[in-house]
């Protein structure tokens, strides 16, 4: 598919911007930042797979009104234009918008998906750098190259990942990973088993517990109650040794309180502040009072000085008016001084060249203006002349020097010659495939690389001891193995849980045996086996003694064992008795009997399933030796099947790839031969001398090639001078034409000229009559602009005549001396001017000062009533108070004062001792019965008291909170199932990330898989296309790409330097990596050529690292490309676009200019 035209009506900053991409070659867009190169690339994707419902390309038009259109051609030359719209729904239209059935635009996409598209048809700065490192951080792993070179996916980064996160679950031998940390001897799945072990309750342990608890309790209490006594006395004889001060402070201030009270009287509460009122007023009003007495006399004393000239006020306004004027008139008198001389001269001017034009006429008479068409026909025909005259010397010089050229172009041509068929040649060495030498030279490195391969395999897999031919050998499935496997892991799995639980059920065992144990020493009741035994004997007596009573014994029999009985009897009521005190450590007995019992069934019941187990394991061991017998290899170990079988299928892989190259090769190596033999042969009928049989073909195409170029060459040179000689006849035939013609046409010419002279009685040539006739023209523009001069001077001297009368009628009204000199006159206006300025101010003044005056004589009246209102209102205030004099108000008043402060002073005093809790009566009370002394030495027998009272009721809490907890554990009776839940949450905890780490592994495995399948069938042909590609970005300094092995065995991608040695991609520079990462990826395009799904290439700033020769051959190579890929590149630098210019054939590089939205 190819993308003729993209229509941005309405996207991002474009509005209606259209860029035609229909011309074959490369399309380069150039634009600084910000210019909109990413907009138009994602315009591209937004039109072919639908506009995102969250764009960031809406905020110049709105959503709503987004709007792309493009006229898209497919692979078959068919054309579909079509318009996207953001909408939900039917948002592809036609152009004239109607509704577009998508299945047409994805006729044209070809399958090619959205994700495809961005991964594999767009590459960009930032995805060049990131597979540079990339290709540097899997130091050349051949298949991660080839797999990451189909799109922009970064695997190696992927790769890394999952390994980091399943190594953060386990790795073997480590002990800091979750599962190593959880399962290990001192892991958290053993810490919780031995928790669970230790969650045992006895009684006597809990009895002690509640005793701790009560003695720490009483203990606690005694020590809280002697402190809470102790701080209450501290208190209280704080509180007195703080009231000292204050008592003291107390009575100094209720002693100058009195003082002041028999020192004077006092005055009301507002006297003070109305006398300093009353004061500052009349001080004010003393202040306005002086203030405008000075200004009166001030004013006074001015208008005295004032004496303005009154009869130049009376024309003032005449002055006022030749002021105004005076500037103009000025000007204008110069003027006309000016315009007078210029009359003159051009007067002068006139008559002189006039005098020289025509003898005899004199300077003063008048001319007129030439005749507008004659001027334009002598001009006319003059530029006619010229243009004759210079077309044919031209022409005479082409005849002469087309009859050189051909006289020399025909001296070229060599004597005939045999001409010799050249297309056999041609045809022969074209069909010689040009890169068939270099194929046989890879396959023959290829296969003995496959050979070294195939032998470091064989080695590698020595263990496993298998045959050379490997082909035929019969093993199990991977799906047997797997099988296989998970039935002996979980046999073995349960052979261990039933061996966990065996132990268990032992440990459990010992534990109620020691128990039991424990209590027998104690001196334990009878039990119930004791009772039976003890009545068992009783009842064996009574029978003996019973017979004995039935039957008299006789003196030979034995004694009846009557006092056995009794003991016997005895001894069975004594067991009675004590089984009935000891009722409740009878049943202790009991249960630990009990457990004893049934912990040793569950222990028999659990040996018998792990005995099981292990005989199911062997039968599988059996089972697994015999699925190994058809193969004749010896039975590996479970683990290590499936390496065998990997190592069965690489041996297999590689001899097939070795048994294919060296198919292909032997094939290459016939065709090379059978190309040689064609070549000597049509080398031959050409009569060129045939190459020794030791040749190669490279020799021989190189030979051909050479001797066809010459043949070649001497055809084009015969054919190009006849050509040039027959171009060169043809064009001395239209020289002499031209002389012939242009000779006539001036002759013509002349005779018109010579009509035009004696019409007008004019002579001379067409250069001399034009210059007589703008001399004409001349002469009487002369004598227009000295007319014209002379007027404006005239209305100059009438202006400044009536100027000079005014002021001469002005000077002699004001009274001033009259005008002596004319030349004077403006000055004298000037100087009137600035007098009459001096005396209006003058008259102006004297207004402004009456009336100042008049002003403030009535404040100046005002001031001094209220000057005397304030005396008055002071007189008052002292009659109030029945005071004489001002000083002894002043006295009352602060005696007042200083009263006021005292008495705040005293109730802030009071306020704070009241603050103790008690009355200022107690207070006094307690202060009087204690010394300071004293008081002091009790408080800090007091402090040491408490501070020791603290610690001691420290150390209780604590014990407290300890004997308490011990107590809430023990009360606890869930704690055994809590540990066992703990137990089993920990070997959920393990199961899960298990399968998480199993799930990353399995992933890793399969990722790896599908890289390696994707190198062995992408390897050759996207090798050879990127091989191609590399060497023609970097001319040739990389000619060669090598598929190698490390020391590990593993394909590694490694070029060659020139006809040197191979380079690691790790030694390669950042930029150098960059384009081995291109060569990849563009190589990798070609199966979508193949598929008949090719989709524009949308590369974005990619030659940025490039230098300016590698900028070229890249373009260059983009240029091959863009026959089967529309090729379109995004760049900021202007100067590719001139590179291109240079590289590329012309119409091959099409450059489309981006304006930045700050400049439209």
């Amino acid at each position: 598919m190819r993308l003729d035209r993209l229509d941005l009506v309405k996207y991002g900053r474009f509005t209606d911007h259209v860029l035609d991409f229909s011309a074959p070659g490369v399309h380069l867009v150039v634009g600084p930042n910000e210019a909109g190169k990413s907009t138009m690339r994602n315009a591209v994707t937004d039109l072919l797979y639908g506009i995102p419902a969250r764009t960031t390309y809406g905020y110049l038009h709105g959503m709503q009104d987004l709007r792309i259109g493009a006229l898209l051609r497919a692979g078959d030359g068919s054309e579909l234009e079509i318009v996207r719209l953001k909408k939900i729904k039917d948002p592809l239209r036609t152009v004239g918008d109607e509704v577009l059935d998508p299945r047409e635009l994805q006729s044209i996409l070809a399958g090619v998906t959205k994700d495809d598209f961005t991964d594999v048809f767009a590459i960009d700065h930032e995805e060049l750098r990131t597979g540079g490192a990339a290709l540097l951080a899997g130091k050349g792993d051949l298949a991660k190259a080839l797999f990451e070179s189909r799109s922009s996916a970064q695997l190696t980064t992927l790769l890394a990942r999952l390994r980091e996160e399943h190594s953060q679950l386990y790795v073997p031998r480590g002990r800091i990973p979750v599962l190593n940390a959880a399962i290990g001897p001192d892991g958290s799945l053993s810490q919780a088993r031995r928790e669970l072990d230790e969650q045992i309750l006895r009684p006597e342990t809990y009895r002690e517990s509640e005793r701790a608890v009560d003695d720490a309790t009483k203990q606690y209490e005694g020590i809280s109650e002697d402190l809470k006594r102790a701080r209450t006395e501290q208190s209280r004889l704080t509180r007195i040794r703080q009231a000292y001060a204050g008592m003291e402070q107390r009575r100094q201030l209720l002693e100058e309180r009195a003082q002041l009270l028999a020192a004077g009287p006092l005055v009301a509460g507002d006297v003070g502040y109305r006398y300093d009122t009353l004061r500052s007023e009349r001080k004010e009003a003393e202040t306005i009072l002086q203030g405008f007495v000075d200004d009166v006399r001030e004013v006074e004393d001015e208008l005295r000085e004032q004496s303005p000239d009154l009869a130049v006020l009376a024309v003032a306004e005449t002055i006022a008016v030749l002021h105004a004027d005076a500037n103009g008139v000025e000007k204008a008198e110069k003027a006309g001084l000016k315009a007078a001389r210029s009359a003159d001269e051009l007067r002068g001017q006139a008559s002189s060249r006039l005098a020289k034009l025509r003898a005899g006429v004199s300077g003063d008479s008048e001319v007129e203006t030439v005749a507008p068409t004659l001027r334009a026909r002598v001009g006319e025909l003059m530029n006619e002349q010229t243009v004759l005259a210079t077309e044919l010397g031209a022409a005479r010089k082409q005849v002469k020097s087309r009859g050189r050229a051909l006289d020399a172009e025909l001296a070229k041509l060599p004597a005939d010659a045999k001409l010799v068929d050249r297309a056999p040649l041609a045809a022969v060495v074209k069909a010689v495939p040009s890169s068939l030498s270099g194929q046989i030279l890879a396959l023959e490195k290829q296969y003995t690389a496959a050979q070294a391969k195939l032998a470091k395999a064989r080695k590698r897999n020595a263990r496993f001891a298998l045959p050379e031919d490997v082909g035929d050998l019969t093993v199990p499935s991977v799906e047997e193995i797997a099988a296989y496997r998970k039935r002996i892991d979980d046999t073995d799995k349960a052979v261990a849980r039933c061996g966990e639980r065996v132990a268990l059920r032992t440990t459990e065992l010992t534990g109620h045996r020691r128990d039991l144990e424990n209590f027998l020493r104690q001196d334990p009741p009878p039990s119930e086996t004791d009772l039976a035994a003890s009545r068992a004997h009783r009842q064996e007596l009574w029978g003996q003694l019973h017979s004995g009573l039935v039957d008299p014994p006789s003196a030979s029999t034995a004694p009846l064992p009557v006092s056995e009985y009794e003991t016997a009897v005895a001894a069975s009521d004594e067991t009675v008795d004590r089984m009935r005190r000891d009722a409740q450590r009878m049943a202790e007995r009991s249960q630990l009997e009990e457990a004893v019992e049934k912990t040793e069934h569950l222990l028999s019941e659990v040996q018998k399933e792990h005995e099981v187990a292990v005989e199911d394991r062997q039968a599988l061991e059996t089972g697994w030796n015999e699925l190994w017998t058809p193969s004749d290899l010896p039975a590996p170990a479970v683990e290590a099947a499936t390496d065998l079988l990997a190592a069965l299928q690489i041996l297999r892989e590689q001899i097939d790839e070795r048994d294919a190259l060296l198919l292909t090769l032997d094939s290459d190596r016939a065709a090379a031969n059978a190309h040689a033999t064609r070549l000597r042969e049509a080398l031959a009928d050409a009569g060129f001398a045939v190459p020794p049989e030791s040749a190669s073909l490279d020799e021989l195409i190189e030979a051909a090639s050479a001797f066809h170029a010459t043949l070649a060459e001497t055809a084009k040179k015969r054919s190009r001078i006849t050509a040039a000689a027959e171009n060169l006849r043809n064009e001395l035939t239209d020289a002499q034409s031209e002389v012939t013609r242009l000779e006539t046409e001036l002759a013509d010419w002349d005779e018109k000229w010579k009509r035009l002279l004696a019409d007008n009685q004019l002579t001379g040539t067409p250069a001399q009559v034009a210059a007589s006739l703008s001399e004409l023209d001349e002469i009487a523009r002369l004598h227009a602009d000295a007319l014209r001069f002379q007027e404006q001077a005239d209305e100059a001297d009438i202006q400044v005549s009536a100027f000079t009368s005014r002021l001469d009628q002005a000077l002699a009204d004001a009274g001033q001396p009259p005008l002596t000199t004319p030349d004077r006159r403006y000055a004298v206006v000037r100087s009137l001017k600035d007098y009459l300025d001096r005396q209006s101010a003058s008259q102006d003044q004297i207004t402004r000062l009456t009336d100042r005056l008049a002003t403030l004589r009535g404040k100046l009246e005002s001031a001094r009533n209220n000057r005397a209102e304030a005396d008055q209102n002071v007189a008052a205030v002292l009659a109030e108070d029945s005071m004489h004099h001002e000083h002894e108000l002043v006295e009352a008043i602060e005696r007042t004062d200083a009263i006021r402060d005292l008495d705040k002073q005293l109730k802030a005093v009071e306020n704070s001792l009241a603050g103790a809790g008690v009355g200022i009566a107690q207070l006094e009370q307690e202060v009087s019965d204690h010394d300071p002394d004293e008081l002091t030495a009790l408080i800090a027998d007091l402090d040491a008291r408490i501070l020791q009272l603290e610690g001691d009721l420290g150390t209780r809490a604590a014990e407290l909170a300890r004997c308490k907890n011990t107590l809430e554990q023990m009360n606890g009776s869930d704690a055994a199932a809590i540990a066992a839940d703990a137990v089993e949450e920990q070997r959920s905890g393990i199961v899960h990330h298990a399968h998480d780490y199993l799930r990353l592994r399995l992933a890793e495995q399969i990722l790896l898989k599908s890289i390696e399948t994707y190198r062995q069938e992408n390897q050759a042909p996207v090798l050879r296309r990127a091989q191609h590609i590399f060497a023609r970005i970097t001319h040739d300094e990389y000619p060669e790409l090598v598929d190698d092995t490390d020391v590990d065995g593993k394909a590694v991608l490694r070029a060659r330097r020139g006809s040197g040695p191979l380079v690691d991609v790790e030694d390669m520079s950042e930029g150098t990596r960059d384009q081995l990462y291109l060569a990849l990826r563009l190589a990798s395009l070609d199966r979508y050529a193949d598929e008949g799904r090719a989709m524009p290439l949308l590369l974005d700033d990619v030659l940025m690292t490039f230098d300016d020769g590698r900028t070229g051959a890249g373009l260059s190579l983009l240029d091959e490309m863009a026959d089967r890929f529309q090729v379109i590149v995004f760049t900021h630098h202007e100067h590719i676009g001139r590179i291109a210019q240079d590289a590329l054939a012309a119409g091959r590089i099409h450059v489309h200019d981006l304006i930045p939205a700050s400049e439209c």
